[in-house]
């Protein structure tokens, strides 16, 4: 089965600025790869069999092929970095686009799609709907086990009040609630190894169908709530202890 894994580099920053035309920057500012993802790729790698493949896929800026070599050398089988300038501005509707042209052209084989249940940066958790919408396939939520039943992989789904078990078939999308540590170091750094870069042309898709242009919603401002001024822990037992009282 090929197994393909979404995966994101994120900005490391406390804040994310944005530009006069809503746009997240990300110029200038450092990034890592998604912890949450990289869990994910970490327990999908685990869990081949035999015949099995994992494929990496993320869209992001050129840099982002440091994170892709990083998926390689934990043993993903084959990485693809979708990048180019056009991509930029994307919003949830936008990646799922492009992330929908490259499995119907590149890997229309697939087995199933994986991917976290949000990233660190956004945390909208939007992509993974759209993108089994665009491909009409069955997407499984709040996953926290994939494994093999009797009869065909089963998906464990955690909803809060209960866990739920169901057969999970080929050409499905699956969010996975990552568990565990933070993920493993890679055991290859992978710097030899080769990362397929493909741009929009590649990908069969018109230039106002990605990026900004090809989004249905953009971001108007960007904050994070004011943090609490820090308070002597002393006088602060003591406030409770006197309104209990």
């Amino acid at each position: 089965m090929k197994f393909v894994v979404l995966v994101k580099e994120v900005p490391l920053a406390p804040e994310v600025d944005t530009d006069g035309t809503g746009h997240v920057v990300r110029e200038d500012v450092p990034s890592i790869p998604d912890p949450r993802c990289m869990r994910v790729l970490d327990r999908v790698i685990g869990s081949k069999a035999e015949g099995d493949s994992v494929i990496a896929v993320a869209m992001g800026p050129p840099q982002a092929e440091a994170t892709m070599r990083d998926c390689l050398g934990r043993g993903a089988d084959a990485a693809y970095l979708l990048s180019d300038p056009a991509f930029a501005g994307a919003d949830a509707y936008a990646t799922a686009r492009a992330l929908a042209a490259f499995v119907t052209r590149f890997v229309p084989d697939y087995g199933l799609i994986v991917c976290g249940d949000r990233t660190a940066d956004g945390g909208t958790s939007q992509v993974p709907a759209t993108l089994s919408r665009m491909l009409c396939a069955p997407q499984f939520y709040h996953v926290t086990d994939l494994r093999l039943g009797n009869g065909g992989r089963e998906a464990v789904q955690d909803y809060g009040g209960g866990l739920r078990v169901c057969r999970v078939p080929d050409g499905a999308v699956v969010s996975m609630v990552p568990s565990g540590g933070c993920g493993r170091d890679p055991a290859d750094p992978g710097m030899s190894a080769e990362v397929t870069v493909l741009n929009r042309v590649a990908l069969g898709l018109g230039a106002f169908s990605v990026g900004a242009k090809g989004s249905k919603t953009r971001i108007v401002s960007f904050s994070r709530p004011e943090t609490a001024e820090a308070v002597d822990p002393a006088e602060a037992a003591g406030y409770i202890l006197g309104v209990i009282r």
